[in-house]
């Protein structure tokens, strides 16, 4: 059999909205590794939420985090590669965000740090929030005075950009600007956030990074997601699954299409093609 690794999103694909991952996923990933095949985490979360969810269930595994800003060692604790966002395109992503009265916030691989008052707004908008992110095992934010920004982006490895839209009506005409910067890469965007990267940093980059420093080709990866940051690292790799709760996109470009993440679709799609096929070969 031709030497595999597998590259697994978190939110959706392994953990439910809950923070749950089952104990199934859990076994199968375990039986991976004693099978010799590698698994990595390839996810959007900065590495202090990756180390927390994991930890929980056990498991110790490399991280690519912050779509494609920066991958781990083998036990998912040191960062050894890091896609930098320079102070100065920064900067310029905060001036242009003051202009339409949105939040910037910038993600280093260890923290998640919002302008301030980020925690304030989000509370008004989303009753229940904080509830929500202790389940799911996001950290506590590190706000930033925006007079601060400078010092901080000049001291801090910032690998990500997030921005929080509020009210703004003028979203497309923020996204056109920021793309008129061309040195940004939109990682992800829903009705409440847009992330942005340093231009080609995906997770799909992330995963090439990884799989060159390893000496490993894209064929040898399989790849397993449900968002839409999830797309570049399905298009790249030699073997591509869906969840069944995945973004429509990911359907029409994925090999296969397992069951939703509630159903343990992780499981059920690494057992049939990665387990079995290693018996196969016994």
């Amino acid at each position: 059999m031709q030497k595999k690794i597998v590259f697994i999103d978190i939110d959706g694909t392994t953990m439910d909205e809950n923070g749950q991952i089952s104990s199934r996923t859990v076994h199968t990933i375990q039986r991976l590794k004693e099978a010799g095949i590698p698994v990595v985490v390839n996810t959007g979360r900065i590495l202090a939420e990756v180390q927390d969810i994991l930890q929980t269930v056990g498991l110790h595994l490399p991280v690519i985090g912050a779509n494609g800003g920066y991958y781990t060692d083998d036990m998912g604790q040191e960062v050894i590669y890091t896609s930098r966002m320079p102070a100065d395109q920064c900067l310029r992503i905060i001036e242009i965000c003051k202009n339409y009265e949105v939040l910037p916030c910038f993600s280093t691989p260890m923290h998640f740090h919002p302008q301030k008052p980020f925690l304030e707004i989000v509370a008004q908008k989303l009753p229940g929030w904080q509830e929500h992110a202790q389940r799911a095992h996001v950290e506590i934010p590190q706000c930033v005075d925006a007079a601060e920004w400078p010092q901080f982006l000049q001291r801090e490895t910032a690998v990500k950009c997030s921005i929080v839209l509020l009210d703004t009506p003028k979203t497309t005409q923020l996204k056109r600007e920021l793309e008129d910067m061309g040195t940004l890469e939109l990682t992800s965007e829903n009705q409440i956030l847009i992330e942005y990267n340093n231009i080609g940093t995906t997770k799909g980059s992330g995963m090439l990074h990884y799989l060159a420093a390893h000496g490993l080709q894209a064929q040898h990866a399989v790849a397993v997601g449900d968002g839409d940051n999830d797309l570049p690292m399905l298009q790249q790799a030699g073997f591509s699954i869906a969840m069944g709760n995945a973004d429509a996109l990911l359907h029409q470009v994925a090999d296969y299409t397992t069951d939703t993440v509630w159903e343990d679709g992780l499981a059920t799609a690494l057992e049939k093609h990665l387990l079995a096929a290693k018996c196969k070969t016994c």
